[in-house]
């Protein structure tokens, strides 16, 4: 029996429970196996197989993007070593069970291998091990049950591989030739209308105008007041001097109490939001998910589900919770358990919960945060509503109303179990509903309205889900690719000028890719195919005729948008002014790769400056002290701003 997995992590974990710890480690070219009895366990690194493009396409110089629409592309191995061990450990399978992960991802990479074992023998039979955890009960239980392969469900993956290779490939061949000056300049099927969402909220920050606005402020018993907002200053002092004339009034005292609900299980989105709002990027928090799952610590962390499954034991899971967690567990387990259910309901897997109990020492820092933020969740979701008494107290001086409202948490509920949440309180004085009540003092305030936020990470991955940007295990990798490629810079995400500039030629050149509805629509026929209501080969072609017309307009727009993004992009690799010359200051590389700065004026002045060789680097002055350039420099969450002069900085 041969049983291929998509990680050697995972599949170790999985030999280990299988074989009750008896499984000895070997290696097949290279590639670790694990063996107990007629059993053998294979870890893959994912994707063994993919596609491009076949050589005579690969020089661009050779190839017309239009081209590449039309091209089909042959399979490349990526992981040679794995696919010989395969085609060894094949010859002697009379079984074959896939247990990657369940997913369209999962799905196809456990395809791609059956594709190479049957290339070896046909006879195999062929099994599939559906689980959304790594913890024992749930291992055995899969391996005692097994199912069949869900061709359909890779046939969606293989499609989108497809799609998207022809999109990025045309695409930015087409707009990398456009300036002439030998950058790729990437654009995507999902990456270019996310980019536009983060340039449009850009604009709208930058046009946005405040209205200035006036309210009239006053106390009563210590209580803050507020009148109704003046948008003209000469009516706002009018009142003021009416309201000032009013030395008491009757108060307008009501109460209400109402129960907050609390929140739904977490699916991938919600999760990234949660993990974003704790300052731990999108990209990074799914990095942790995916370790704390191989190890067995939480379950599979890409779901749309929102509703935990009757077969789930929820008292099983808080009796499995480690120490730092069982008062609250144990606190939870003397009530009925009703969880809380949100609107996306799927079956592949449940939400997102914890499967085991790790030791806080066995976890980095990071780790056990997100660890501990998935317990708190699957905490709260047991937990009973909050009781919540609100007052409202409101006054009339002069006929001009004011008003005043506060909450106190009678009972804290679920918030007692989820510590994430800020609660807002505000202490009430004591207040009888139509009691006289002295005015202490009435001020003007000015104010002016607040431009529209801009999207976080958490945000923007909820702005994603909601057009059909994406998928829940892609989208946080679309949000890191945008900042790898200098389109996106800082926390909130703001667009680098090549960001704007891009977003801007492919709007006026490009529009089908820049809509959200054209990659929603392609969602949609995933989903077709893995019903079975279409079929790979139609939802590929209509795909490459829409991309034939737009790369059609983009062609033929090519002086327009490659003039544009030529200047920004050498606006962007200017980095001061040359202390020796005067010339510009320019990111550079050797013929061995390594970026650095260099004169414009070169050969005629010679004078160049060391770079670091990773994180994004942008001018940020002249030195105060030597007059060499400055720089800002980004690596992950850290910034700092160093002179380039090395003499400078030792000095």
């Amino acid at each position: 029996m041969l049983i291929i997995c998509e990680k050697d992590i995972a599949a170790r974990r999985i030999a280990e429970i299988l074989s009750d710890g008896k499984a000895g480690r070997s290696w097949s070219n290279r590639s670790p196996t694990y063996t107990w009895g007629a059993c053998t366990l294979i870890g893959l690194r994912g994707h063994i197989l993919s596609f491009d493009y076949p050589p005579q396409n690969a020089q661009w110089s050779a190839t017309d993007p239009r081209e590449l629409v039309w091209v089909e592309p042959i399979k490349k191995l990526n992981a040679p070593s794995i696919v010989k061990a395969l085609r060894g450990l094949a010859a002697h399978a009379s079984t074959v069970i896939v247990a990657t992960d369940y997913d369209r991802e999962g799905e196809l990479i456990g395809v791609e291998s059956l594709d190479i074992i049957q290339e070896v023998t046909k006879d195999a039979q062929v099994r599939r091990a559906h689980f959304s955890s790594l913890a024992p009960q749930e291992i055995k239980k899969a391996f005692s049950s097994l199912g069949d392969v869900n061709y359909n469900l890779a046939a969606a993956a293989k499609a989108r591989q497809l799609i998207d290779l022809a999109w990025g490939a045309s695409l930015t061949r087409a707009i990398s030739l456009a300036p002439r000056r030998g950058k790729v300049i990437s654009v995507g099927r999902v990456q270019s209308p996310t980019l536009a969402l983060i340039v449009q909220r850009d604009r709208e920050v930058k046009a946005f105008k405040p209205t200035t606005y006036w309210e009239l402020v006053t106390r009563v018993k210590g209580l803050l007041l507020v009148s109704e907002r003046f948008l003209s200053e000469q009516e706002a002092q009018a009142a003021l001097s009416t309201c000032k004339k009013v030395s008491e009034t009757r108060a307008s005292v009501h109460r209400s109490l109402r129960k907050e609900r609390p929140p739904p299980p977490f699916d991938t989105t919600a999760f990234l939001q949660a993990a974003t709002r704790l300052g731990i990027s999108a990209s990074r928090a799914m990095q942790i998910a995916e370790r704390l799952y191989v190890r067995g610590y939480i379950s599979y962390p890409r779901t749309d589900n929102t509703a935990y499954p009757k077969a789930l034991s929820l008292r099983g899971v808080l009796a499995r919770l480690p120490p730092p967690f069982q008062e609250a567990a144990s606190e939870l387990s003397k009530r009925k358990l009703v969880p809380t259910r949100g609107k996306k309901i799927a079956w592949d897997h449940p939400p997102i919960y914890p499967s085991g109990a790790p030791q806080p020492n066995e976890l980095d820092k990071e780790e056990w945060r997100v660890y501990e933020l998935v317990v708190r969740r699957f905490l709260a979701t047991l937990a009973p509503p909050a009781e919540v008494e609100r007052t409202k107290v409101e006054v009339s001086i002069a006929s001009y109303p004011f008003s005043a409202q506060g909450d106190r948490y009678v009972d804290r509920g679920w918030y007692e179990y989820y510590p994430y949440v800020k609660l807002k309180e505000t202490m009430m004085p004591p207040m009888r509903d139509g009691g006289l009540v002295s005015i202490e003092d009435i001020v003007l305030r000015t104010g002016e309205t607040k431009p529209p936020k801009r999207y976080t990470q958490g945000t923007l991955i909820g702005e994603m889900e909601r057009l059909g940007l994406g998928t829940k295990s892609t989208r946080h990798e679309i949000i890191g690719k945008l900042y790898a490629r200098r389109y996106l810079q800082g926390n909130p995400p703001l667009p680098t000028d090549v960001g704007i500039v891009l977003i801007e030629a492919l709007s006026q050149y490009a529009t089908e890719i820049m809509g959200a509805e054209m990659t929603s629509k392609l969602e949609q026929q995933m989903d077709d195919i893995t019903k079975g209501d279409a079929s790979l080969e139609e939802v590929v072609r209509e795909s490459r005729t829409l991309l034939e017309g737009v790369l059609e307009e983009v062609i033929a727009h090519e002086r327009e948008i490659g003039g544009t993004i030529r200047e920004t992009l050498a606006k962007q690799d200017q980095l001061g002014t040359c202390p020796s010359c005067g010339g510009a200051m320019v990111l550079r590389r050797s013929k061995g790769g390594k970026r650095f700065v260099g004169c414009s004026n070169y050969p005629k002045c010679t004078q160049t400056y060391p770079l670091p060789q990773r994180g994004l680097v942008v001018g940020a002055g002249p030195c105060e002290r030597c007059g060499a350039p400055r720089i800002r420099i980004v690596i992950g969450k850290r910034r700092w701003i160093s002179c380039l002069n090395p003499d400078c900085r030792k000095s």
